[in-house]
């Protein structure tokens, strides 16, 4: 990312900016699926993780949280401000940090925690009784009790559960390892999650696919576009394309309903053993009132820039908000702002020849609802729509 220029004259400020290269930094808040247990406060979580009975979680400022049952330590996370990733498995807890190194904690009988040394780890999860990591080159390591470790060099994402783990590989196939029973075929995959006696996968298309154990039903997908998936212990959990939360399979050790909390914010779930899952939520947008020029958009002119102006409701400071996080349509980064401070509008540049792309196939003339979106530096988002014209004046009869 291009490095950030700020310019002050007076009340105006004045960003340079760039198209967004990574995530925002900023979280949700803590939900908890089928489950009473009380949970760290705040909305800077990034990351959520179930295991045997605890649950985990990864703030924004890279430190971690854990709660639940803490009978082998598996809840006594180390100190520091560096974690990237985590995942918690049969009572033992795992971590990725900044430098590419691994943490481990809770159980080690079966060596769950002695977890390989090196700085060139990407990934890492945590199964019942062994654990995977992915490597920088694609490889994958194992540790504890008989890890299957798939061969080969060419993985993007790892996931362990009960004698049996699954890779990801760079192709969108799936490789199945130490299970009684084999992965889907195909190279559209592109999310994996070992359960403990089943497993998912999630196609580019948005379906699931579940294989192995189905006792409970937890194999039996329900109808939906999902975006997120996670196998747990004789249960599953999905996140749906609108941002709601999808269960199923055994819900309870006597049949009780499912307690799946309403919403659509959710934006990360995870699943524990004992029919339980762990959500993350992210806080409700501020409604912006935006201003979009031109008001008519000709797909073959020849302009720079799409102009939008941005007010924000009276309690916030157009000044607060975070330079890079400014889109259109999701997909087009601002790459110009300014806020006007006295005034309180901030303005934002997009790039007119990626809207255009963006519209090209569409039947003109016709309107269309233009989405902005954006977050104040404290992790407030917003969002506003404006309708606009679109023609394609140069279009040959």
């Amino acid at each position: 990312m291009k490095q950030q220029t700020i310019l002050v004259l007076a009340t105006l400020v004045l960003f340079a900016v760039s198209p967004r290269t990574c995530e925002s930094a900023f979280g949700g808040y803590i939900v908890m699926v089928n489950n009473d247990s009380n949970v760290p406060a705040g909305n800077d979580f990034v990351a959520v993780s179930a295991g045997f009975g605890h649950s985990l979680a990864l703030k924004s400022d890279g430190s971690l949280e854990a709660w639940g049952a803490n009978y082998y330590g598996q809840c006594d996370v180390p100190d520091g401000n560096d974690f990237v990733a985590i995942d918690g498995g049969g009572p033992f807890s795992v971590a990725l940090k900044s430098d590419g190194s691994l943490a481990a904690w809770g159980r080690k009988d079966m060596q769950q925690c002695n977890v390989p040394a090196g700085n060139d780890f990407v990934a890492v999860t945590a199964g019942v009784a062994h654990g995977l990591a992915l490597k920088r080159d694609g490889s994958i390591v194992g540790w504890g009790w008989h890890p299957p470790v798939p061969a080969g060099n060419d993985f993007v994402a790892v996931s362990a559960g009960f004698g049996h783990s699954l890779a990801l590989k760079s192709d969108g196939s799936i490789v199945n390892v130490g299970a009684p029973y084999s992965a889907p075929t195909g190279n559209d995959f592109v999310a994996i999650s070992a359960g403990v006696f089943h497993s998912l996968a999630l196609r580019s298309d948005g379906s699931v696919e579940a294989f192995g154990s189905n006792r409970y039903g937890e194999c039996n997908v329900p109808p939906g576009n999902f975006v997120a998936i996670a196998g747990g212990d004789e249960c599953s959990f999905a996140i749906k394309s609108d941002g709601s939360l999808a269960a199923w399979g055994r819900s309870g050790w006597f049949g009780e309903p499912w307690d799946v909390p309403e919403g659509n914010n959710f934006v990360a779930i995870a699943a524990g053993d004992v029919h339980y899952g762990v959500a993350l939520a992210a806080e409700p947008a501020i409604e912006a009132e935006i201003d979009i020029n031109p008001d008519t958009l000709n797909l073959k002119s020849k302009g720079k820039w799409i102009s939008c102006h941005i007010w924000l409701p009276e309690e916030h400071d157009v000044a607060d908000v975070n330079a890079y996080s400014v889109f259109l349509e999701d997909e087009i980064g601002a790459e110009w702002i300014w806020a006007d401070e006295q005034e309180q509008v901030l303005m934002a540049k997009f790039s007119r020849a990626a809207l255009q792309e963006m519209l090209a196939e569409l039947e003109t003339p016709t309107q269309v609802e233009l989405l902005v979106t954006g977050e104040l530096v404290d992790g407030t988002r917003f969002e506003g729509t404006d309708v606009i014209k679109v023609i394609d004046k140069g279009k040959k009869k």
